[in-house]
């Protein structure tokens, strides 16, 4: 979810996403030290038609399947390779599924002769670059993260169409060696950041799970 004074988005977007609540019950969750009385629903994505989800390279037909500098991730040594279905040299397997008020992602090896920048898995991603962007808000994500080397889910805000500053982790699931690490950042400069890795005390992999994010003129919570 969303939101800003007084604003609410609820954008479900993960390795495996899924609200379950009614919208009106997504305004009355009660987080530790999070009030949402005077915020409305401004952006939701509750998965719930398979035919009504759709991605593009641009963003111009539902959500963007690439960030705007590519499909991977250099600087973290990614190992895959974010695919646009709707283009045949790089598809291969369809990353999405929608099923049950959920999105799955799944990354799978990449097949011979299939445009993958010579990764070793394809996988996928989705933005609402092009599409949604809000300054400032409460934004709140439900999802099961995979338990296993090597994946590296994440939920976080970017600026719109051109990345840098501010960046928000709200989630990133390392699978370093515990299934209830998580990281968690602020990223509004060079100098100006801070976060780190949580440890939940629960395994992440097992059942959804509610991360939130409230960002106001003055704190991050």
């Amino acid at each position: 979810m969303i939101a800003s004074t007084p604003f609410v988005v609820t954008p479900d977007v993960e390795a495996q996403t899924a609200t379950g609540y009614p919208r009106e019950q997504l305004l009355s969750i009660k987080m530790p030290g999070i009030s949402l009385n005077r915020y409305h629903l401004s952006y939701d994505d509750e998965f719930s038609n398979p035919t009504t989800f759709k991605t593009s390279a641009d963003g111009s037909t539902g959500y963007r399947n690439s960030y705007f500098f590519g499909r991977t991730i250099a600087g973290n040594s990614e190992a895959e390779y974010y695919v646009d279905p709707n283009n045949g040299l790089t598809a291969g397997p369809n990353p999405f599924a929608v099923s049950g008020g959920a999105l799955t992602i799944t990354a799978q090896p990449t097949r011979p002769g299939q445009q993958a920048d010579g990764l070793a898995y394809t996988s996928g991603m989705i933005s609402t670059d092009g599409s949604f962007s809000q300054n400032q808000g409460y934004f709140e994500i439900r999802a099961m993260t995979p338990n296993v080397a090597g994946f590296w889910p994440a939920f976080c805000t970017l600026p719109d169409g051109t990345g840098g500053y501010p960046e928000l982790d709200v989630l990133e699931q390392p699978n370093l060696g515990s299934s209830g690490q998580y990281w968690s950042y602020a990223n509004f400069s060079s100098t100006d950041k801070g976060g780190g890795f949580n440890e939940a005390n629960v395994d992440l992999s097992k059942g959804y799970h509610t991360y939130g994010l409230l960002w106001t003129a003055t704190t991050i919570t």
